[in-house]
C-alpha cells in the first residue's frame, strides 16, 4: 500500500501558494480525495504548511525540504494510506466484444480503458532550442536562488546569528546536485540541437557539477574544481 510522501505533499501545496500565497483544508482536502487522511491530520498538515518561512516558499524543491524537516509532519504522512479502490492496474485495458446481461437481453460492446498515468506521447519527442532553453533557465533560476539565499556569498558570511551554512549544505545535495544532473541529461539528450561553442560550455559545465558534487560528501573542500561557467547562462540564447 502506497502511504503518502514529502514530495507529493509539496508539488500540492505549491499548487495553492502558488495561486493564492497559502493553502486551506477544503483545498487540501480535494487534493487528497485518493487517500485516507482524517480531519484532525489534515489541519496539522495545512497550519504546518502555512508557517513555513516565506523563503521556502519558492518552488516544490523548497516546500519539500521543510517538510523533510518537519517530523510531526512526516509522522502524520507515514500514516496516510492510499485509498484501497483506487489502486488498479493502470496499464491499458483493451475489452472487445465483452457481454452484458442487461434484463435478459445481452448486449455487446467494445471499450477501452486508457492510462492517464502514462508518459505523453511526445516526451521523448525531439525539443526546440526554445523550449531546451525554457526548461534549462527555469533550473539554473531555482540553484541560483538557493545559492543567493544560504549559499557563501559575502553577505551570508556575515551572518553569524543563522545556521545559513548548513541548511546550504542539505540543499546543496537534495537541489542543486540533482538539479546539475538534470541541465546535463536534457543537454546531452538534445546535442544535436547544440552549436560547438555549447557544447564546449557543457563540458565545463559536466567538470564544475562534478568537482561542486564531490565537495558536497568531503570534510575539506577543494578549492581547484572549476566554477559555474557563465557561459551556462546565455547557453541556447
Amino acid at each position: 500500500m502506497d502511504f503518502l510522501t514529502s514530495t507529493i505533499l509539496s508539488g500540492l501545496a505549491w499548487d495553492g501558494i502558488k495561486s493564492t500565497g497559502k493553502i486551506t483544508v477544503e483545498f487540501l482536502k480535494e487534493k487528497l480525495r485518493g487517500w485516507l487522511i482524517n480531519d484532525n491530520d489534515l489541519e496539522i498538515i495545512v497550519d504546518k504548511v502555512n508557517e513555513i518561512p516565506e523563503s521556502y516558499k519558492k518552488s516544490s524543491k523548497f516546500l519539500e525540504a521543510a517538510i523533510d524537516d518537519d517530523s510531526q509532519l512526516l509522522e502524520i504522512l507515514n500514516r496516510i494510506q492510499q485509498r484501497q479502490d483506487i489502486q488498479i492496474n493502470m496499464q491499458d485495458s483493451h475489452f472487445e466484444k465483452s457481454t452484458v446481461n442487461s434484463g435478459g437481453s445481452r448486449s455487446t460492446f467494445t471499450t477501452t480503458t486508457n492510462n492517464y498515468y502514462q508518459l505523453p506521447q511526445n516526451e521523448n519527442m525531439p525539443k526546440t532550442r526554445a523550449e531546451l532553453r525554457k526548461e534549462i533557465k527555469d533550473i539554473l533560476f531555482e540553484n541560483a536562488t538557493v545559492f543567493k539565499m544560504y549559499g557563501p556569498t559575502e553577505a551570508n558570511k556575515s551572518d553569524m546569528t543563522t545556521q545559513k551554512h548548513e541548511a546550504w549544505r542539505k540543499l546543496a545535495q537534495e537541489m542543486i546536485v540533482p538539479n546539475n544532473d538534470q541541465i546535463i541529461k536534457l543537454l546531452e539528450e538534445n546535442i544535436n540541437i547544440l552549436n560547438e561553442e555549447e557544447r564546449e560550455t557543457l563540458i565545463q559545465f559536466k567538470i564544475h557539477a562534478k568537482g561542486f558534487k564531490d565537495n558536497q560528501v568531503r570534510e575539506e573542500r577543494i578549492a581547484d574544481y572549476p566554477q559555474f561557467p557563465i557561459k551556462m547562462n546565455d547557453i541556447l540564447s
